[in-house]
């Protein structure tokens, strides 16, 4: 029996967020999936080829975080309970990785709904998550989803991404699988910051990131797929799934910084 929380209402699982106009992507009234991350069944383990009763699992190709460890999260102001997410990058090395990348994936909406979430739904993403003391060492932190655009059917990878680079810790936010150039957005500071990809009818990603646990009902956008100056920049016409990407510079035994995830949601306006 999955653990996920597969809801067709409004439920106290989800907080709503009043539906506005039309143009207000981040407008929506039905929660798809929602994961606080209290299960028991997470633990420490390795998860390569592994599937967990959550419905969360990782590819072959790209192994799963070396560490998944359910903790407290009210030392860190937040009640109740998070998913510490690390990787060790010198087993990349050791194993012969092609990756340098850790991969842990939500589960497949084609064999949960019988069909992927497509952009009339203007599904919206959502995320909490603390942010450690992070520097050129850290590594990086990538919430992403897996998407067909809808121009030719190719894969691509809306993301915010959080990672240190030119002396600073920042969000970055990428279109299409970094054949687009990155667009830089807002300073990181350590604490809790709540991010969402929100996407339009027309299948446009926009960018939400807020400091703290909570997101009004009309945060400013960071970015939106049109900001990229490219005559090819992706417009969803489907996503697959969502996932949690993790790197890690130094080959090393130690652990990379423990980032904590918390309340991941999906919803759709329509």
């Amino acid at each position: 029996m999955k653990n996920l929380i597969f809801i067709s209402f409004i439920s106290l699982a989800c907080v709503f967020i009043e539906s506005q106009a039309e143009a207000n992507v981040l407008g929506r009234t039905e929660c798809l999936l929602s994961e606080k991350f209290e299960s028991s069944d997470w633990t420490a383990k390795n998860y390569r080829n592994d599937v967990r009763s959550t419905g969360f699992w990782h590819t072959s190709q790209r192994s799963g975080p070396d560490s998944l460890l359910p903790v407290s999260t009210s030392p860190l102001g937040k009640v109740g309970n998070g998913l510490e997410v690390r990787t060790n990058q010198r087993d990349n090395v050791i194993l012969g990785q092609p990756y340098p990348q850790r991969d842990l994936l939500t589960p497949i909406f084609s064999e949960k709904w019988n069909a992927n979430i497509t952009a009339d739904r203007q599904p919206v993403f959502l995320l909490k998550i603390f942010v450690p003391v992070l520097d050129r060492a850290s590594g990086s932190f990538g919430f992403r989803q897996n998407a067909h655009d809808k121009r030719d059917g190719g894969a691509y990878n809306p993301a915010i991404w959080i990672k240190y680079g030119g002396g600073s810790a920042n969000f970055y936010f990428r279109a299409r699988n970094g054949y687009l150039e990155d667009i830089r957005g807002p300073a990181v500071t350590p604490g809790w910051w709540t991010l969402a990809i929100a996407y339009d009818g027309k299948g446009a990603a926009h960018y939400y990131v807020v400091q703290g646990e909570s997101m009004s009902s009309n945060p400013k956008e960071i970015g939106n797929t049109f900001d990229f100056s490219s005559s090819n920049n992706p417009l969803m016409k489907d996503v697959i799934d969502g996932l949690f990407s993790l790197t890690y510079g130094e080959k090393t035994d130690d652990l990379s910084p423990a980032f904590i995830i918390d309340d991941f949601e999906v919803w759709a306006a329509r």
